[in-house]
Formats: C-alpha cells, sequence, structure tokens
C-alpha cells in the first residue's frame, strides 16, 4: 500500500494591508504560496505481527524548504511507535517520538513529542501531542443472498 499526494496553499498570494489612522495603507507583508509533496509506504516485514509505514513531508515556498521524513511500527494493527526526523539546508531541526494504542474497534489512542533543535528555541523547545481518532468500518461486503434484484 502507498500514497502520494501534492498540494498548494496560497495559490493567489494575498497581502496584509494596514490602514493607518490617518487613512493612509501601508502594506505590510504577503503570503507565498507554500507547496507539499507527501507520501507513504507501508512494507510487509518477515513477522505477520509487525507492519512499516515509512512517510515523507516536503514543504517549500520556492525559497526555503523542509522535510519530514518518519518510520511507524505496527505490532498486531494495534500498538504502533515510531521516529520521525525533520530538516531544513541549514540542519536537523527537530526529532519526533510517538506511540499509541487501538482501545477498542476502531477508536485510537496516541501520544507524540516533538523535540525542537533549532538554534531559535535555545531551550529546546517541545510540543506535546495527544491523539484520539475514530476510524468507520465502511466494508462493503454483502454476505446475505438475494433472490431477486430489486434488493440489492
Amino acid at each position: 500500500l502507498y500514497y502520494i499526494r501534492f498540494s498548494a496553499s496560497n495559490l493567489n498570494s494575498p497581502s496584509i494591508v494596514e490602514t493607518l489612522a490617518d487613512g493612509t495603507e501601508n502594506f505590510v507583508s504577503y503570503y507565498a504560496i507554500n507547496y507539499i509533496l507527501t507520501g507513504a509506504y507501508n512494507i510487509e516485514l518477515p513477522d505477520p505481527l509487525f507492519d512499516l509505514q515509512t512517510s515523507f513531508l516536503l514543504q517549500s515556498d520556492l525559497a526555503a524548504y523542509s522535510l519530514d521524513v518518519n518510520g511507524t511500527i505496527f505490532f498486531k494493527s494495534k500498538y504502533w511507535g515510531g521516529i520521525g526526523l525533520r530538516t531544513t539546508p541549514q540542519n536537523i531541526s527537530a526529532f519526533t517520538v510517538l506511540g499509541g494504542i487501538e482501545l477498542m474497534n476502531g477508536l485510537n489512542l496516541g501520544y507524540a513529542l516533538d523535540i525542537n533543535t533549532n538554534a531559535m528555541f535555545p531551550s529546546g523547545g517541545t510540543s506535546h501531542e495527544v491523539m484520539v481518532t475514530y476510524s468507520f468500518n465502511l466494508d462493503t461486503k454483502r454476505d446475505q443472498k438475494y433472490k431477486s434484484v430489486r434488493y440489492l
């Protein structure tokens, strides 16, 4: 299983203009177009209890870029843990550690810790994220047999 996706935001490059008290307008800034390329690939490991999902996220405004590379291992499709790395042209800017569990059918709980290594945050700023997700089972298989096509 794999996927790849490309998207862009701020396609019209909106600008921010402030109106001063005397009625004059002052150009403040504009939003650059941001391009995003992301993808993932599931690797089946020799042990059927484990699966490995690798993914990447590349963001750029054509002046600078940021690349995130992640790996998550799943055990029995119920427990998972992973690591990630964010890099820019200047340095490695963050490490990520995450883990989670499927509590019941479709309900997942996870935690992620993002450790910032960028020089802009000398104290080593970190962020914490708690994730709660629910996945609906949209299985369309029909085991019931019908004698008339009217009931399909």
